[in-house]
């Protein structure tokens, strides 16, 4: 299985193409977009500051990426990786994310825990990622960053039923989104290439994942076709540039509204 990694200049990249290796990918690396046309995976690693995303820009990938994704490529952020997955981070106020997901990535608040939150910690696995798929509720895998994605993002359709982006949580400082997953695109927040077995079987999980699968949408999150009615993308194989709720245009996106999670319970 062909896993192409994007080389932005801020990625853990000898690591996790080593830890791709290691679960049976044929692994290339690129800093270009072309690539991307063929690719059949695509991972983005992610290590430092929101900022460095510029880079993706600069140098096309991100319509690329956008394309890819589009187009129904697996793709998974890893820790800066998938906080690039929101509209922006609070970190690099000016630098947009790719907007996949509607919400802005917030830095862990002062009080009685160190920031950064480094090291172990577990995750909670909501019901049905597949991800996370034959793990137990609780694994442990490893942290490290300032700034999270909060656990706020629902979707409702008009018939009232609520659907979770969040694929896992975990506490420290806040409840926050350990993995997010919604059709072809799934993050990270932990590095599953330092998470050792547990993180190998994550990776071994997405490499595992075909389009046919992915495309099904049937893990945490997805709006079926049911719920969206004649409701697709503005434009063939478009993808939001800013927020969820704008994928589908301007006369779909109230069928799409983000709720807090927060109070929701367990996940």
């Amino acid at each position: 299985m062909r896993v192409t990694v994007i080389d932005y200049k801020a990625g853990n990249l000898t690591s996790v193409v080593k830890a791709l290796r290691h679960v049976g990918a044929q692994v290339e690396v690129t800093d270009r977009p072309e690539p991307l046309a063929t690719a059949e995976r695509i991972v983005l690693p992610g290590v430092g500051h929101f900022a460095a995303t510029r880079r993706l820009d600069e140098t096309g990938l991100t319509p690329a990426i956008r394309d890819a994704i589009g187009r129904g490529v697996p793709f998974l952020g890893i820790c800066v990786g998938m906080q690039w997955l929101m509209e922006g981070s609070t970190e690099a106020p000016d630098q947009p994310g790719l907007g996949y997901f509607s919400g802005i990535c917030q830095r862990f608040p002062d009080g009685p825990q160190k920031v950064p939150h480094v090291g172990w910690n577990t995750m909670e696995r909501c019901v049905g990622p597949r991800l996370l798929n034959d793990l137990n509720p609780q694994e442990y895998v490893y942290f490290t960053h300032s700034y999270y994605v909060p656990r706020l993002t629902l979707m409702r359709d008009r018939g009232g039923e609520l659907y979770p982006v969040s694929a896992a949580d975990t506490q420290y400082v806040v409840n926050f989104a350990a993995a997010l997953e919604w059709d072809n695109v799934f993050g990270v927040q932990f590095h599953p290439e330092k998470s050792g077995e547990v993180g190998l079987k994550i990776l071994k999980n997405f490499l595992e994942i075909t389009r046919s699968q992915a495309a099904s949408g049937r893990a945490v999150g997805y709006v079926g076709p049911s719920a969206l009615g004649n409701c697709m993308p503005s434009a063939p194989g478009a993808l939001p540039q800013a927020g969820m709720t704008r994928a589908f245009g301007p006369e779909c996106a109230s069928k799409l509204i983000p709720h807090s999670l927060e109070g929701a319970g367990s996940c």
